[in-house]
Order: C-alpha cells, then sequence, then structure tokens
C-alpha cells in the first residue's frame, strides 16, 4: 500500500506535468492565434495567385522506406490535430519526402525558443518533451512532433531530448509547403475539369472555371451515407463511390 508521502508525492508529480501540458498547449494556440491574421490578410490574394503563378516545377525528393515505415508516418499524420485533414495522395507524398534521421540517447532534438523548420515522426526509440525546464511528457514509435515549425513561421515552444537511441522520419518546411502547393494546384485543375464538363457551368469562360474552381472544397462520402445538403453551398459530384463532392459557397 502506497504511504500518503508517496501517494502526495505522485499526485504533485501528475499535477506539475499536467500544468505544463496545457501551458505547452497555451503556447500552440496562441502561435496559431498570431498567424491567423496573417492568413486572413493573406488568404484573398492567395486564392487569386493560384491562377497566376507560374507552373514551376519542384524538385521532391522520394526516399524508399518500408511499408512499416509507411504507416508509422501516415498514422502519425492522420492522429495530428493540425495535419489530419490531410487526403491520402498528401500523406503518400509527404511519407515519400521524409528522410531518415538517427539521434543517440541525451541528444536534443529541438530546443526551446530556436526558430525550427524540421517535423519529424519517431520510428523507434523515446524522447522527453520538457517546456521551461520542467517535463511535460514522453513520446514513442509513432509520435509526430516538431509540426508547427513547418505549418509556420514560429519559435519551439518546447524543447525535445532522446531518451534512448531513436531513429525518427524528418521532413523540412520548404519541402512540405511544395507538397502543399502542388496538390493545391492538381486539386484546383481537377475542380476546373469537373466544372467544365457540368451541366450547369459548362458554358462558363476558363477564368471563370478558375476562378471556382479556387474556392472548391473536396468532401468525401462512403457508399450509402446521408449528405445533408445545405442551401447555402452547391454541390458537384465528381466521382463515384466513395462519392466525392466538391462544395462552395453561393
Amino acid at each position: 500500500m502506497l504511504s500518503d508521502r508517496f501517494r502526495y508525492s505522485v499526485m504533485d508529480f501528475t499535477r506539475e506535468a499536467l500544468l505544463a501540458e496545457l501551458e505547452l498547449k497555451d503556447d500552440i494556440i496562441e502561435q496559431l492565434r498570431k498567424e491567423l491574421e496573417e492568413y486572413r490578410i493573406q488568404n484573398s490574394t492567395r486564392k487569386t495567385a493560384i491562377s497566376s503563378e507560374p507552373d514551376v516545377q519542384v524538385k521532391r525528393p522520394i526516399i524508399g522506406k518500408s511499408d512499416e515505415a509507411f504507416e508509422t508516418i501516415g498514422n502519425a499524420l492522420c492522429r495530428n490535430t493540425f495535419l489530419r485533414n490531410l487526403d491520402s495522395a498528401q500523406i503518400e507524398k509527404i511519407s515519400s519526402a521524409m528522410y531518415p534521421v538517427e539521434v543517440q540517447a541525451g541528444a536534443i532534438i529541438i530546443r526551446q525558443g530556436d526558430l525550427g523548420s524540421i517535423m519529424y515522426v519517431i520510428q523507434e526509440g523515446k524522447v522527453q518533451v520538457v517546456k521551461d525546464n520542467r517535463f511535460v511528457r514522453t513520446m514513442e514509435e509513432g509520435a509526430l512532433f516538431g509540426e508547427l515549425a513547418i505549418l509556420h513561421h514560429c519559435e519551439r515552444t518546447a524543447t525535445v531530448r532522446a531518451i534512448e537511441h531513436c531513429q525518427l522520419w524528418a521532413i523540412e518546411r520548404n519541402v512540405f509547403h511544395a507538397i502543399m502547393m502542388e496538390s493545391a494546384r492538381e486539386k484546383t485543375m481537377s475542380f476546373k475539369r469537373h466544372l467544365k464538363y457540368s451541366a450547369r457551368f459548362g458554358g462558363y469562360p476558363e477564368e471563370v472555371l478558375l476562378r471556382i474552381a479556387e474556392f472548391c472544397t473536396e468532401m468525401r462520402y462512403e457508399a450509402r451515407e446521408e449528405l445533408v445538403v445545405k442551401p447555402q453551398y452547391v454541390y458537384l459530384v465528381c466521382r463515384g463511390s466513395p462519392i466525392s463532392v466538391c462544395i462552395f459557397s453561393t
């Protein structure tokens, strides 16, 4: 049976870790809040810019991996709060572009306050997350960290140190952004083709179709899944089962 002293000690440690975890989440939210205003300003011009940008071919590295590695990376991306809405094509491209990194026990992988540019997925090993010299949590195989560095140009919100020898997969911000831009262009052109051959939009000029396509969003529905139609949207069926629908506000 645990002594009262030991029980209180465990409770204090747990409370300390919980508070550190909450502070870390608060920092992440604050970083995102700062980025949101900039995004709102840039977003309207970004929509227009896609159609006017030259078709630049980005050299995207493709790193060979085992099926197990692809599964580990894919699952990590799908579980992450900020990346779980990636589609299967994006996940495959990101997984293919990630390169291996090995770190020894005790090595600092990312340091709080540094400007980061790399995201990691743990293939093997265990790491410790520390914020303001306080323990936050441990992470092991299948965990993803450093995602804010590729989503936003911001400082690291915590330090991550290897507890044991670790095998990681890594991707840099510029490669991640290149993949997302390439994916956005491909989707826009796909939406434009579907709009062009639809009865409702087929007669529209090319530039109008492209403009509409830039505001389309893809939604997927499984066979026999009920689609609740909202009056403020127009729905265009692009592919069969599972149904894929382009949606945009009217």
